[in-house]
């Protein structure tokens, strides 16, 4: 998709349609797949080490933070 808002809309679409509710596996599922699809924007498959997960500490359903950092000049990072 070369579209900005149509790339948003169906990241947005896809994310909504992941079963989720708070204190339950789908918000691991959710942040798995944020984390996926910010792997895929060429920043950051030029910059790995920006993207990453951290795990919540003692999370019975294994959730994960995902953090993603852009440092930047002026260029563009999509």
């Amino acid at each position: 998709m070369n579209n900005l808002a149509e790339e948003i809309e169906k990241l947005s679409l896809d994310l909504v349609n992941i079963p989720s509710v708070n204190g339950t596996e789908g918000e691991k599922n959710i942040a798995d797949k944020i984390y996926k699809y910010i792997k895929e924007v060429e920043y950051f498959k030029r910059h790995k080490q920006y993207c990453f997960q951290v795990p919540l500490i003692n999370d019975s359903y294994e959730r994960i933070n995902v953090f993603a950092i852009i440092i930047a000049n002026n260029i563009d990072v999509r």
